[in-house]
């Protein structure tokens, strides 16, 4: 997968760095943290945590907003990822929570790659996406409730994925 090939796990990248004047968050082996708006985060990579949250933040004009790789039992809310290759990843990552997360005007809203063992999206918006607003490929046991997604290629795709919960998820105008 090409995000997973240009992105090595372990490196050390300090918030000093900048993306549009927003530090560069790249976390690894964190656990019970909190990350808020506070942050003032620009993007946000969270790499082999467990137990953290990521709310309140707005990211925009990126690769990927938010990434999150084997990572579990994190909680990732009230994002706005906006205009980004892909709003908000997950790759190989397991029982996190997405809530009221509006993803609009990317490549892919959100996207779970070979991320099983429930994983919760609900009350999120993805809308104008060219590939789609939420794509699960490869990955099974995941519940989506109550999205909304309008005017994307596709609202909803699953791709070799299993024993997905799909429930009162409003789907308009997309291809």
């Amino acid at each position: 997968y090409w995000w997973a090939a240009g992105i090595e796990v372990d490196n050390d990248i300090d918030i000093s760095n900048l993306v549009d004047g927003k530090p560069i968050y790249y976390i690894k082996n964190a656990s019970n943290k909190i990350f808020d708006a506070s942050t003032n985060a620009g993007i946000f990579y969270c790499m082999n945590c467990d137990n953290v949250t990521i709310d309140g933040l707005e990211l925009s004009k990126n690769q990927i907003g938010i990434y999150l790789h084997n990572t579990k039992n994190s909680t990732i809310r009230n994002i706005s990822a906006t205009n980004n290759t892909i709003g908000i990843l997950l790759l190989s990552s397991s029982n996190n929570t997405l809530t009221d997360n509006n993803t609009a005007n990317n490549s892919r809203g959100i996207y779970i790659e070979s991320a099983s063992n429930t994983n919760t999206l609900a009350g999120n918006l993805a809308s104008n996406s060219i590939y789609g607003g939420i794509f699960i490929s490869s990955s099974n046991s995941n519940a989506l409730t109550g999205n909304t997604l309008s005017n994307n290629s596709g609202g909803i795709s699953l791709s070799r994925s299993n024993n997905n919960l799909l429930a009162g998820n409003t789907a308009s105008g997309n291809y």
